[in-house]
C-alpha cells in the first residue's frame, strides 16, 4: 500500500538530483506521495509532481484524441453556403485545394504538423503507456518517448485551429458558414492531445522505463 501512495518506483541509485529549469538549483530527488508536488526552494517554481494514474490518464486521453482525429480526417471540417450554392470541406480538401492551388509546400506542411505527427505522436504515446502499465518497457521506448517530446514542439494543432477560427469570422460576413462534426473533434483533439502530455512526469516516465527495463533483464514483470 505504502508503494502505491508512493506512486511510481524509483530507481534504485546511491544518489538521485535534479535542477531547477529556471534557477538550476540543484535538489535531492526523492519519492512523493500521490498529488505532491516538489518545489525548487531557491525560487519556489516546480521541479516535479506524483499526478495519481499518470499512465492511465495518458493511455485513455491519447486514444480519446486518436478516436477523435479519425472523425477529423472523415467527416466535414466546415460547411459554406453562398447566394443558395453550398459545399463542404474536409481536411483532406484542404490540402488538396492547397496542391493545386500553387501551394504544394503549405500543402505538405500543413498535412506534416496538422495530420501525420499528432497521429504519429499519439500512437508513440500509446505505445510507451500501455506496456508501462503492466510492469514492461519493451524494446525501443526510450527512443519512442525522445521521438514524442521532439514532435511536441513541432504539433500545430492549435496554430491550426486558431487559424481556422480567425478564417471562420471573416467568412461569415460574406456566406453561411455551419461548423461540421469535423471541427469540433479538431477541437477535442486538441484538447485531448494537451491533456494527454500534461498527465505525464518526465522524471517518473523515465523511471519507469529504467525500472521496467531493470524487471525485463532479470526475467521479472511488475504487476
Amino acid at each position: 500500500m505504502q508503494e502505491a501512495l508512493q506512486g511510481w518506483p524509483r530507481v534504485e541509485r546511491e544518489e538521485q538530483r535534479i535542477a531547477c529549469e529556471y534557477c538550476d538549483c540543484l535538489h535531492e530527488h526523492q519519492s512523493l506521495f500521490e498529488k505532491e508536488i516538489a518545489q525548487c526552494r531557491n525560487c519556489g517554481e516546480t521541479l516535479y509532481q506524483n499526478r495519481p494514474r499518470s499512465l492511465q490518464r495518458a493511455t485513455s486521453f491519447s486514444f480519446s484524441a486518436l478516436c477523435l482525429m479519425l472523425i477529423v480526417l472523415f467527416f466535414p471540417f466546415i460547411g459554406i453556403e453562398v447566394r443558395g450554392s453550398g459545399s463542404s470541406m474536409t481536411v483532406w480538401t484542404c490540402l488538396l485545394n492547397l496542391w493545386e492551388e500553387g501551394a504544394p509546400l503549405l500543402a505538405f506542411a500543413t498535412g506534416s504538423l496538422v495530420v501525420a505527427m499528432p497521429i504519429l505522436m499519439i500512437l508513440l504515446l500509446m505505445r510507451i503507456t500501455i506496456p508501462l502499465i503492466f510492469g514492461y518497457a519493451g524494446w525501443g521506448a526510450g527512443w519512442c518517448f525522445r521521438v514524442v517530446l521532439w514532435l511536441e514542439k513541432w504539433v500545430m494543432v492549435e496554430v491550426f485551429f486558431l487559424g481556422a477560427i480567425v478564417s471562420l469570422v471573416k467568412l461569415i460576413a460574406i456566406a453561411d458558414v455551419q461548423l461540421g462534426v469535423g471541427f469540433w473533434a479538431f477541437g477535442g483533439v486538441m484538447i485531448f492531445l494537451a491533456a494527454a502530455m500534461a498527465s505525464l512526469d518526465k522524471g517518473e516516465f523515465w523511471d519507469r522505463i529504467e525500472s521496467a527495463r531493470e524487471l525485463e533483464q532479470k526475467g521479472l514483470f511488475r504487476r
